[in-house]
């Protein structure tokens, strides 16, 4: 291509066969194309966050099964002028609209002939040449905020209990941070807060925006609480929620990070698509159990699931909650079972249904009792901040990247 030197291009895919076509295409068509291989999405998010940009992304077939187009085109948001070409080994059964969604300029099938690939590629950087220069912005002055998963493999964990607690310790500290209510189906987080929201996830979805709009309009659609928690509300009906995608809500999370120190997903119990986009894009996972044997026992099945998907152990912080003496199980038995042990080992106090029945994080309505202790220490390790009751403090750094319905009492 004339004028034109070292176009770079980038294969995401964890084999290597994608990657050195690629390179053998690139040295028999295009020797001024540069290749360069990424195994996963984290290395492709830092290789595109520093140096010199890349022209296209060619996404092979091990990454874009699952959540992987989700997170494609989120990918794509961020860095409009990145063209996609993906590469399937058998068509994709996602369906057309969230292929096309991603914004692919290209579909190949493979296995495809080298020169092919070579006018695919050929194809892309003509339209990245032609495409106008993005205008000219400041850039942000701080990175975009963390993503922290709160979880459970059981119901009645207390995940919305701990979710608007982490939420209010971050807001006391002056973190902004957003509470996402992804329990779709029958959210619980407004009205564990008292909240009678105006606007729900669905409306703001119904804008129809692109993610720099979508962003903008997300504050106006947010339920603020007393004590400073922003909270997104679940649609208000089963069929509102229905139309609520996977990629949807990983344009949300991509929306929010960029406008929030911190966002807070509060997910159902169950690892259906949108909560496993969620576990995808977060920072921090916090893993929810307690004191019985189903709860235990779905606890271990949901590690195991988490890394056949790949989740590093790193990210998972585990919980027990609710934690009562005298039940026919003790903590030092569950210990043995999860080597990495819990970061918090909660309590059961009955000032936790009194907060909730009164529409208080219990951090604040009753900050001395055993259950606000138990919080307060375990946030200053696992967030940043003086913890309004242990004035301890700890720092998280945030890393720009890398259930079913609950019962009232936590």
């Amino acid at each position: 291509m004339p004028g034109r030197e070292a176009a770079r291009l980038v294969v995401l895919h964890k084999s290597e066969t994608l990657a050195r076509q690629l390179e053998r295409v690139a040295a028999t068509y295009l020797p001024h194309v540069e290749v360069v291989r990424c195994a996963d999405f984290d290395a492709v998010d830092l290789l595109l966050a520093g140096g010199r940009p890349f022209d296209i992304l060619v996404s092979g077939p091990a990454v874009i099964g699952d959540h992987g187009l989700a997170r494609l085109r989120a990918l794509r948001a961020r860095r409009p002028p990145l063209q996609l070409i993906l590469a399937f080994d058998e068509w994709p059964r996602r369906g057309l609209r969230d292929t096309v969604r991603t914004g692919a300029i290209d579909i190949l099938r493979l296995p495809v002939a080298d020169r092919s690939l070579a006018d695919a590629i050929e194809q892309g950087l003509a339209i990245a040449v032609a495409a106008p220069a993005p205008p000219a912005a400041v850039p942000p002055t701080t990175p975009d905020g963390a993503v922290i998963a709160v979880v459970s493999a059981t119901g009645g964990c207390g995940k919305t209990f701990f979710a608007t607690n982490l939420a209010y310790h971050l807001e006391a500290q002056g973190k902004r941070a957003c509470l996402l209510d992804l329990d779709l189906q029958f959210g619980e987080a407004s009205a564990s807060l008292h909240l009678e929201p105006s606007h729900t996830i669905s409306d703001l979805l119904a804008l129809g925006a692109d993610a720099e709009e979508l962003g903008r309009q997300l504050e106006k659609h947010l339920a603020v609480h007393q004590s400073g928690i922003r909270v997104l509300a679940a649609p208000e009906t089963p069929e509102a929620a229905a139309r609520i995608d996977a990629d949807d809500v990983a344009r949300v999370i991509e929306a929010a990070r960029r406008r929030f120190d911190y966002v807070i997903v509060d997910a159902p119990a169950a690892l259906q698509e949108s909560v496993l986009v969620s576990i995808e894009l977060a920072d921090r996972i916090y893993a929810l159990a307690t004191l019985d044997l189903p709860s235990v026992r779905n606890l271990g099945v949901m590690l195991t699931t988490l890394r056949r998907l790949q989740v590093p152990d790193e990210r998972v912080h585990l919980l027990l909650n609710k934690v009562e003496r005298d039940v026919g199980i003790e903590v030092g038995e569950v210990q043995r079972y999860f080597p990495q042990g819990f970061a918090m080992v909660i309590p059961y106090g009955r000032e936790v249904n009194r907060s909730l029945n009164l529409g208080q994080p219990v951090l604040a309505d009753a900050p001395r009792c055993a259950v606000s202790k138990a919080l307060a220490g375990g946030l200053a390790q696992l967030a940043p901040g003086k913890s309004p009751a242990s004035g301890a403090a700890a720092e998280l750094a945030p890393r720009r990247r890398f259930a079913r319905r609950e019962k009232v009492a936590a």
